[in-house]
């Protein structure tokens, strides 16, 4: 028989983190609407709840624990759960099976299955053969309605309306977390005669931290009858000695204290399903109903579908909200732009700088600080304040913006004029320590409506000193001081974007008084040089989370190594044209560098005659794209793979204008047309034509693959023709790299921990026994103090700071030193690191090997 739900154990002195130290996980008890039986990897039954036995028809449960599944279930049933288990991709996935018949003549039954660890767990519920959902039609039915709605707001209203009508719960609430974990119902629909909560605030304790993080695991939670009796799980003597990991139990027993909330909100039962918006819990259908309430299991794989469905749908709306943002500010980026092109006073200018950016972003008043020169706007703070709170502001960890609705709880001083500035947006310019830009809003007493005094008094309940939420669901209204409007997610995104603008505008106009040539060249090449960096970073940081992600199967390296290749060729191609600040850069220049990035003994093989092209920046990531597919395609399948085989390329001017570039492999393996073009050969086939307009014509001829591409005329600067470019030339190799067994120890100081993961896996391969990885000067020289180190590799920018430090420290004990870049050509770079290699991020294993070889061997 089902037992009461048992008395819990206080955790001691009462506070809002109570809540937080329950392990909701490993309950040991389940309700009672189904059975739970859980076999080991030999599928042996290693536990049982107390009503399996009932459930399935057997005589009592010692028929079940510790024995072979088979030796009750019928072995059609053993086959599809076996088949499902296959199918069961990640360890938070649930596979479901319907009207399955277990047990020889016994009952059908719905299955959901998933692991906790090497524990496969089953949870068993009565089939209703009477009935049947078509739950992906009944979806799609209402996914249909959704996709009328234009913004968030209406969507979530019609989702909970959507999801009552299918689960038949009395309120359905949407409810969306705050960025303090706090929520708020946002959409409501309910029976009528229920009192409305819409518009509640719920306190971030209402649910605890664990049981959040269940939200992102299992999208769905029900609890068919807050008053019910739950059922015991027993486990085998060896299986008793650890707790079962019930996390993704859709059976999963309750918290007493959850219980008590709902008891007292006067809930008879309830369901949640996850809304998640980029893996992260963005929110709840929060359903309750008066009386106890059992869904069946297909009812809930709808809701739960549904749910999913949901989320992709609300994350379409809000980017497409946040595109139509990003448009907006874009019209006032030119704006702005254009406007104070000329200007030349700050001071002057700063006023309708401020006004412009308050079209958008809504403030009370700003400030400035540009190498030494201050201007405010508006109701904003003296300079002396200014000039405390920016020293406050370096002395916070960095990021793009820093945001406040209540300035003087994150910066004591501000208490002082609270009166006048209570919030502020913080943007650093970082050309100099205490340069910043800083927009104010003044107090705004705010009500806020609770469910109930968000303090939650201590009071004595059925399970101890419990926080008790009775008299908690009344409408209780908060009175909030010294803060302003609260900065939205919407306005600090634009916040972020004008960053650039703002920051842009101000130092053109403190540049004003070099000479104007000069000063729109130096903001160019800090543009292009900036972008470019960003740029290669982001490159850097698909190529290592690819690199990563690889479990080490065949096809997955496979893929990292394509993907890798490809992601390569575009960086080269970027420093081609970043070295002449995004000029037309040379055709020719840009096959050496392919054909460079492949193994030492093909370059004497590649053989380009004709002309060269400058092509330009728009059509160079192309070609690069095409290019690295036919030098990957020639080296893995073609003329490369074969010691014999040679590429003869040439490049001349097309006759109405434009390029024309051939390509022939000769002395490699016989070639054939295959069956079906892979991505490679399509892009070799339609890049050119797509993206240039221009014509591409593949051929696998027997003796060697033959392609001819056309570029028109537009994407080419000039054609250039001499008789040195006229005469066939082999591609120059670059020095081999000596085989190389590193030993010892080395540290990689990088301040991006996924850029660093990939630098320590490619000084792994290369034979280094110790990688320590330190982020900062600082982690960095405690380290150099307490270890000896055989060479390191150092990002060159941290930040506003770069790693010359470190190398100076390394350098008087004698340690060898690399240095790595996400920048293209830098001068001022070569300078300051006296002779150290140098290498280009993304980190390639070939350039690396080679900077080592430079620096260990000599």
């Amino acid at each position: 028989m089902p037992d009461p739900q048992p008395k819990m154990e206080p955790f001691g002195e009462v506070d809002l983190t109570s809540c937080d130290r329950e392990q909701i996980h490993i309950p040991g008890r389940i309700q009672p609407f189904g059975c739970l039986i859980a076999l080991d990897p030999d599928w042996i039954v290693s536990h049982v709840s107390e009503n399996a036995a009932e459930v399935l028809g057997l005589p009592s449960v010692d028929e079940l624990i510790g024995r072979p599944l088979r030796q009750f279930a019928r072995s059609d049933a053993i086959h599809d759960l076996r088949g499902r288990m296959q199918t069961i991709a990640t360890p938070d996935m649930t596979e479901r099976l319907y009207g399955v018949e277990l047990t020889e003549g016994g009952e059908t039954f719905d299955i959901g299955m998933h692991m906790a660890g090497r524990t496969i767990i089953l949870e068993l519920e009565p089939h209703d053969q009477r009935r049947y959902l078509d739950q992906a039609g009944l979806v799609r039915s209402m996914v249909e309605r959704l996709k009328r709605c234009e913004d968030t707001h209406t969507l979530c209203e019609q989702a909970g309306r959507q999801m009552r009508a299918l689960t038949g719960f009395d309120r359905v609430m949407v409810y969306r977390f705050a960025a303090d974990d706090s929520g708020e119902v946002i959409s409501e629909s309910r029976r009528q005669d229920l009192e409305p909560y819409l518009g509640l605030r719920y306190p971030a304790s209402d649910i605890p931290k664990q049981a959040r993080a269940l939200y992102t695991r299992s999208l769905l939670r029900i609890i068919a009858d807050v008053k019910g009796e739950t059922i015991p799980v027993r486990a085998t003597a060896e299986a008793a000695a650890e707790p079962l990991d019930m996390s993704l139990s859709g059976l999963r027993a309750v918290s007493p204290i959850h219980l008590e909330y709902l008891s007292n909100m006067g809930v008879g039962a309830s369901m949640s399903v996850s809304i998640l918006r980029n893996g992260r819990l963005w929110g709840l259908f929060a359903c309750h109903h008066m009386t106890a309430k059992t869904l069946s299991y297909d009812v809930r794989s709808a809701a739960e579908m549904f749910g999913q469905v949901f989320s992709l749908l609300l994350e379409q709306t809000e980017s497409r909200a946040e595109r139509d943002e990003a448009a907006r500010v874009r019209i006032l980026h030119d704006q702005i732009m254009g406007e104070f092109m000329d200007a030349s006073d700050i001071a002057g200018q700063f006023e309708r700088i401020s006004e412009a950016v308050r079209t958008l972003l809504p403030f009370d008043g700003a400030a400035c600080r540009i190498d030494g020169t201050f201007a405010s706007y508006g109701n904003g703070l003296a300079q002396e304040e200014f000039d405390a709170l920016a020293d406050f502001l370096d002395e916070q960890p960095q990021r793009r913006s820093f945001v406040a609705d209540s300035l003087a709880e994150a910066y004591p001083d501000g208490a002082a004029y609270v009166d006048r500035v209570a919030g502020a947006i913080a943007l650093p310019v970082r050309r100099s320590p205490n340069d910043y830009v800083v927009f104010f809003r003044k107090e705004e007493a705010q009500s806020v409506r609770w469910a109930g005094n968000p303090e939650k008094p201590v009071e004595v309940g059925p399970n101890g000193t419990r926080l008790m939420p009775r008299e908690s669901f009344a409408a209780w209204t908060e009175e909030v001081r010294g803060r302003c409007s609260p900065w939205t997610e919407s306005e600090q995104r634009i916040a972020d974007t004008l960053r650039e603008t703002i920051v842009e505008t101000i130092l053109r106009i403190s540049d004003a008084s070099r000479e104007v040539q000069e000063r729109l060249q130096e903001r160019q090449d800090l543009l292009i040089g900036e972008l470019n960096h960003r740029v290669r970073n982001i490159l850097n940081l698909i190529s290592g989370l690819v690199s990563q992600s690889a479990d080490g199967e065949r096809d997955v390296s496979e893929f990292t190594a394509v993907l890798g290749g490809r992601i390569h060729a575009l960086a080269r191609a970027h420093d081609q044209v970043n070295r002449k600040s995004w000029e037309p850069a040379s055709l020719r220049k840009l096959l050496q560098a392919e054909a460079e990035a492949f193994s030492t003994d093909a370059f004497d093989r590649i053989i380009i005659s004709g002309t060269d092209a400058k092509l330009e920046a728009d059509a160079y990531s192309t070609m690069a794209l095409v290019l690295h597919e036919l030098v990957t395609n020639a080296t893995k399948y073609g003329a490369l793979s074969s010691r014999n085989g040679r590429v003869l390329i040439s490049i001349k001017q097309g006759e109405e204008g434009g390029i024309d570039l051939e390509w022939v492999e000769i002395g490699g393996p016989a070639v054939a047309e295959p069956l079906r073009r892979g991505f490679g050969s399509t892009v070799i086939e339609r890049a050119v034509v797509h993206e240039l307009r221009g014509t591409a014509e593949l051929l696998f001829d027997p003796g060697g693959v033959q392609v001819r591409l056309h570029v028109p005329e537009r994407h080419l600067a000039t054609v250039e023709v001499s008789e040195e470019e006229a005469a066939p030339t082999p591609v120059a190799p670059q020095a081999p790299v000596r085989e190389m067994r590193l030993s010892g120890k080395a540290l990689v100081l990088e301040d991006n921990m996924i850029i660093a993961l990939d630098a320590e896996e490619l000084l792994y391969e290369l034979g280094v026994e110790d990688v320590r990885i330190v982020a900062t000067n600082e982690e960095a020289a405690a380290m150099i103090k307490a270890e000896s180190f055989d060479f390191a590799v150092l990002d060159f920018n941290l930040g506003d700071q770069t790693s010359v430090p470190t190398a100076n420290l390394l350098r008087g004990r004698n340690t060898p030193v690399i240095f790595a870049t996400g920048y293209g050509d830098m001068p001022d770079l070569v300078k300051q690191v006296e002779g150290a290699p140098i290498i280009q991020k993304p980190y390639d294993a070939h350039e690396l090997a080679r900077a080592l070889q430079e620096v260990v061997f000599g």
